[in-house]
């Protein structure tokens, strides 16, 4: 899986192109920091179009970042 533009903290929304569809695809995201938790990765189910699969990372104060992979 491709996903643009290339990686930036600051930036919210990727896209994503598959060549041909996969069903569902591992999603693995790695927060910077050791306490911080991530929803929204591992297995998700992609169809044919456009998929928006949010993802939250949470600092162990409580900030939340979200992003999406569109």
């Amino acid at each position: 899986m491709a996903y643009s533009p290339t990686f930036d903290p600051q930036t919210d929304i990727y896209t994503v192109n598959e060549a041909v569809p996969v069903g569902t695809e591992s999603i693995n995201i790695m927060a910077t920091s050791k306490t911080a938790t991530v929803t929204g990765d591992g297995q998700q189910k992609l169809h044919v179009g456009e998929n928006r699969l949010p993802i939250v990372v949470t600092s162990d104060s409580g900030i939340r970042k979200h992003t999406r992979l569109s």
